[in-house]
């Protein structure tokens, strides 16, 4: 566990499970910050390989560092060894857990909360597991069966579960409720965000480039492209605005220009609020968590589901585009980006209106409900003294 950041003895530790991509980590991170404003203290299981060990120093969160692999769309052997990973380390989690006395466990989803929900099993721990999505993954199906609570984004949800359900909403840092009102759109000058997750989205880096260069005459654009990504992405954006565009270049990002549109190209934006400040329109992909950003910053939105997501981000655009807040493009028709951002350009009043849809979606006290329910879990179990 990280030293530096060691539980109080005398405060409530709740156990935060979940981890390698930014859709399991970032609402952890957001309901840690209201357990911590409801007395408690917390730590995050995850992986060291994952992005979650990292996010955990950063925000001044304890870590414990556990093993997973995931069983979905593995052969025999790679199941035979994810199944031996999650025995032993479920044993070590119940071990941890245990040891540190913890009150609760909060499941985030995904093949990296397992070891630690079914180890929280194993000790008598109250599990409560966060769902976002209408129709929920592989991981909190089956880890349901044991969990006392799960929170959920949507009503339909719980058809799906084994365990009571509330719905609480999608869980984002309050940073999200401080972005501004967007900048009323001049002519066909755009600012732009594209963010392809945050593993970035190989499609994505490889075909916008060109789409978004031709397509607006003027502007800004910051492209989170995902580590391991940036070189072709650079190389993309270099053939769109031309060869000698390249401004400068580290590890990290690297800034182009043309006479008409200036590029910042990131592996990670370390400041998503910051970011989204900055821009008028997002492109991404359609996971849970970013649609709750974008709503609770109420900013208008391309999305492009991704087609491995057993269409759960279709789903989730399709709702966001029948309140008027975002247009669907699917991964196949990326070519239709360069007309929405023509059309566009021709109403510069449209992505106020979509904007201000997307804000009636927007769940902004979700993190505080979900901590709260949490807390009530551990209440229940006599673990959480009143």
């Amino acid at each position: 566990m990280n030293s530096s950041n060691t539980p109080s003895a005398n405060r409530p530790l709740v156990a935060l499970a979940g981890g390698k991509s930014g859709g399991h980590v970032f609402p952890a991170l957001a309901v840690a910050e209201e357990l911590k404003a409801l007395g408690a203290d917390v730590v995050l299981f995850g992986m060291n390989s994952g992005m979650e060990k990292r996010l955990a120093k950063e925000h001044g969160i304890a870590f414990a560092a556990i093993d997973a692999a995931p069983l979905v769309g593995r052969g025999l052997m790679g199941k035979l060894i994810a199944l031996g990973k999650l025995s032993l380390n479920t044993w070590r989690s119940r071990r941890l857990l245990r040891k540190k006395d913890v009150v609760a466990v909060l499941g985030t989803g995904g093949f990296v909360s397992a070891p630690t929900v079914l180890g929280a099993r194993l000790a008598g721990i109250p599990i409560v597991l966060l769902e976002p999505n209408a129709e929920p993954g592989a991981a909190n199906r089956l880890l349901s069966r044991w969990a006392d609570l799960a929170a959920v984004a949507f009503a339909e949800t719980g058809r799906h579960l084994h365990c009571e359900t509330q719905v609480l909403g999608v869980p984002v840092r309050g940073e999200f409720a401080q972005v501004g009102a967007i900048e009323r759109v001049r002519g066909s000058s755009f600012d732009l965000l594209i963010v392809g997750g945050s593993q970035g989205a190989t499609r994505l880096n490889e075909e916008l480039p060109a789409l978004v260069a031709r397509s607006i005459e003027l502007g800004t654009v910051v492209h989170q492209c995902g580590q391991g990504h940036l070189g072709t992405a650079v190389d993309r954006w270099s053939e769109a605005l031309g060869s000698s565009s390249l401004d400068s270049r580290s590890e990290t990002e690297a800034e182009l220009s043309s006479d008409h549109l200036k590029v910042r190209v990131v592996s990670f934006i370390d400041d998503m609020p910051d970011a989204l400040q900055s821009a008028q329109l997002v492109i991404s992909r359609a996971g849970a968590i970013t649609l709750a950003e974008l709503s609770v910053a109420a900013r208008a939105a391309i999305l492009v589901p991704l087609p491995l997501a057993g269409a759960h981000q279709l789903g989730n655009a399709k709702r966001q585009a029948a309140l008027g807040a975002a247009f669907v493009v699917e991964q196949e028709d990326l070519d239709q980006v360069a007309s929405i951002l023509a059309g566009l350009s021709t109403d510069p009043g449209q992505l106020q209106r979509m904007a201000e849809a997307a804000r009636t979606a927007a769940r902004p006290h979700a993190a505080r409900d979900i901590a709260i329910a949490t807390r009530e879990a551990a209440l229940k179990a006599g673990r959480w003294a009143a």
